[in-house]
């Protein structure tokens, strides 16, 4: 017969195998040491007599100092009936543990116990005689609460249904499906203790998250759109969340109604936030899979020079990642140009290739000299004489150089800013001078007049 006992450290119910002396907690690797109640010495007393016999605990009855013993714990017993046959490698003790009648008692535990063993049974073939389920519940000698499967023994929760018989040959066959089927069980276990706790907390953001990140690893993509939509509601959407619903939208969905889908996506994705990555891979995705737009129609590059135009608009002006939307624009006209075998419009588009360039350079950006450089070497393709090695603004217009060289100032001090010199800024209206002392102690000094 088993015993239960409680862990000396964590006091967390242990099934002690008759005849052991000693057991290790598997959750806080406690060794519990059990003694042999038969070899404990009497109580250190010098009134209460020696009791009658040495293996006999009942009280006397004659002496006036004998005491009742303390009623039996109900986690200090086995469960009822034989211990479990064992077929094959499939074995299970089931734990679930109310902690009736304390102010720490937890709802749902038994229910639990009793769905997992359900789901071992009909799931994973185990045999109903092979598991053993601890609820803390087992009828002991102490009359004060009546055991069984009451209701009020249950927290309230209803019993689970008779089981039926399974076939314990079954049990060693089929080990890759079987591990197929126990990692999707595992996943539905999840999503149902998931869903409960969106329907009962819907403001626990982390759990629309791993909500969401089991059904896109399940590709149920009609859950995935509902729980996308209803987290949505509550919270906006990180960037890469839109991006991660567009790919999935896209890897599963199919038919001309895809595509329309996708791009409302993106729309919905960069009016939230201001993403430079999300607005890339927007822009990427309309040249892809938009045929007008891919086949160079005139309204597709019409509506691609107007999507292009809301993206530096909304984030032309960033630092260190606008330059990945200008250059995209640019590449998008190349194309175009390439395309053309008309003299007076492939003229226009060098000109508008230009002005692209001339509006870059405007603007504050990581790799200006890169640009410029880039500029100079596209302007001698075109039959201009310029320098193209050298990253002066010899042979580059008086306006261009103008404003490259107020961007590169405005550059130089945001760099400054970002990055914490400590330094000294002189402007005046006819010249520009900032001297500043690194931490190492260097000094550096920008100057335009």
């Amino acid at each position: 017969m088993y015993m239960l006992v409680n862990c000396s450290n964590c006091h967390t119910p242990l099934q002690m195998p008759p005849g052991a002396e000693s057991i290790r907690c598997a959750l806080c690797q406690a060794v519990t040491l059990i003694a042999d109640p038969r070899v404990l010495p009497p109580p250190a007393s010098s009134h209460a007599p020696p009791p009658p016999s040495s293996y006999s605990h009942a009280p006397s009855h004659h002496s006036p100092y004998s005491q009742a013993p303390p009623p039996p714990s109900p986690y200090s017993h086995a469960p009822p009936g034989p211990p479990p046959n064992a077929h094959g490698r499939k074995k299970a003790v089931i734990c679930g543990i109310s902690y009736k009648y304390s102010r720490h008692e937890l709802k749902g535990c038994i229910n639990d116990a009793k769905c997992m063993r359900y789901l071992l049974i009909n799931k994973f073939h185990f045999p109903e005689d092979s598991i053993v389920m601890l609820t803390g519940i087992f009828k002991t000698v102490n009359p004060e609460p009546q055991t069984g499967t009451s209701e009020e023994d249950n927290n309230g929760e209803q019993p689970m249904p008779d089981l039926p018989d399974q076939d314990p040959s079954s049990s060693d066959s089929n080990s890759d499906s079987g591990l197929e089927d126990r990692d999707q069980a595992q996943k539905n276990l999840q999503l149902q203790t998931l869903e409960a706790e969106r329907s009962t907390n819907p403001g626990n953001y982390n759990g629309h998250v791993q909500y969401i990140k089991i059904l896109r690893q399940m590709a149920d993509i009609e859950k995935l759109r509902q729980a996308m939509e209803a987290m949505n509601e509550l919270f906006p959407l990180t960037p890469s969340m839109w991006q991660d619903w567009a790919k999935d939208e896209a890897s599963l969905s199919t038919g001309s109604h895809a595509f329309p889908a996708i791009e409302k996506l993106y729309e919905r994705g960069v009016f939230e936030y201001l993403s430079i990555s999300l607005w890339y891979e927007y822009l990427y995705f309309v040249q892809q899979n938009d045929p007008s737009v891919r086949e160079c129609s005139s309204a597709g590059i019409l509506k691609a020079r107007n999507l292009f135009e809301r993206v530096l608009t909304a984030a032309g002006l960033h630092v260190s990642e606008g330059n990945k939307l200008w250059e995209g624009y640019r590449e998008f006209e190349q194309a175009i140009f390439f395309d053309e075998t008309d003299n007076q419009a492939r003229e226009k588009q060098i000109q508008l290739i230009r002005n692209l360039f001339h509006h870059q350079l405007s603007v504050p950006h990581v790799g200006m000299r890169s640009t410029l450089l880039d500029y100079k070497a596209w302007e001698v393709e075109q039959g201009n004489i310029l320098d193209a090695g050298s990253s002066g603004l010899d042979g580059i217009s008086s306006h261009v150089a103008s404003v490259y060289q107020k961007a590169l100032e405005l550059y130089m001090l945001a760099f400054i800013l970002k990055n914490r010199f400590v330094g000294r800024i002189c402007l005046t209206q006819k010249d520009f001078k900032i001297s500043l002392t690194t931490s190492a102690g260097y000094v550096i000094t920008f100057q335009h007049t």
